[in-house]
């Protein structure tokens, strides 16, 4: 049961969103950022670590530290993927003028911090870095992209899927107190019972999601993506995770899930808003 909660937390952080997975589907710094969870997620399941998300994040921000070099270079080549290879010396302006060393000191920080101002503290570091790349954008010459943009927008998925982590971990204290233990396979029904008797909100969540980011003159549009989009691709991403399949198979259903992604937001007129802001940059 510890492996499978472990992979649960595992799943929820790293699954990403619907419709922010479009945006950022070719992103290098999400690879990377989904490439470090991963490697503490097996980490921790190795070791015997009971599942703590925040013990997760001060990890992952350890690595990424170690890693800064790899991660200025993923910003710079998402930069030069938004902005074009014409712009490549203004793209590592972007990555000089931003210390992303001081960023995930500062998270580091706010994980630290009493809970009851964690949320706060990491709140102010997101804060003070999407100011620092503002500034910097504009410094190096840049306008704003629409894809920059979109990576900051607040997901209401996110919280969602907190929710759903929380109940799930009360669930197993119980179960604790009670003796009353349930297999992985039991366990894995149960979650995927819990997803998908959440159905309803996930669509809304996702709906208020396309909103946020195409804006509110997209509402029929928005309206008809959380109706199509594949959410058994989804909660089977979340499911294969989980089950603790290889990195192939992982993979795999994360491209299943992404594709279809893509292709409901084409076939629900939002594609052209992307073309369009992409002409705007």
């Amino acid at each position: 049961m510890k492996k499978i909660l472990k992979n649960t937390l595992a799943a929820i952080l790293l699954a990403g969103i619907a419709i922010h997975a479009t945006a950022a589907a070719q992103s290098k710094y999400e690879i990377l950022r989904k490439q470090v969870a991963t490697e503490v997620m097996q980490e921790m399941q190795a070791s015997g670590t009971p599942p703590d998300e925040a013990e997760m994040s001060q990890r992952v921000i350890a690595k990424l530290r170690v890693r800064l070099d790899e991660y200025n270079e993923a910003m710079k080549e998402d930069c030069i993927r938004d902005y074009g290879e014409a712009n490549q010396k203004q793209c590592q302006c972007i990555i000089n003028e931003v210390d992303y060393g001081a960023y995930l000191s500062d998270l580091e920080r706010g994980l630290n911090a009493d809970p009851q101002i964690r949320m706060e503290e990491l709140q102010k570091a997101e804060r003070m870095r999407e100011d620092l790349e503002t500034t910097a954008i504009k410094f190096c010459g840049l306008r704003i992209s629409r894809n920059w943009e979109i990576t900051d927008v607040p997901s209401q998925v996110e919280p969602l899927n907190q929710k759903i982590l929380d109940e799930i971990i009360q669930e197993v204290q119980a179960a604790k107190v009670s003796g009353n233990k349930l297999t992985d396979e039991q366990w894995i029904k149960k979650i995927s019972d819990k997803l998908h008797g959440r159905m309803d909100d996930y669509k809304r969540a996702n709906q208020e999601d396309c909103i946020n980011i195409f804006g509110s003159d997209k509402k029929r549009e928005c309206q008809c993506f959380a109706d199509k989009n594949n959410y058994e691709a989804q909660f089977s991403l979340y499911i294969k995770i989980m089950e603790v399949n290889t990195q192939e198979e992982v993979t795999k259903a994360q491209q299943a899930w992404q594709k279809s992604v893509q292709n409901v937001v084409k076939a629900c007129g939002l594609s052209a808003s992307i073309a369009k802001a992409k002409k705007q940059k």
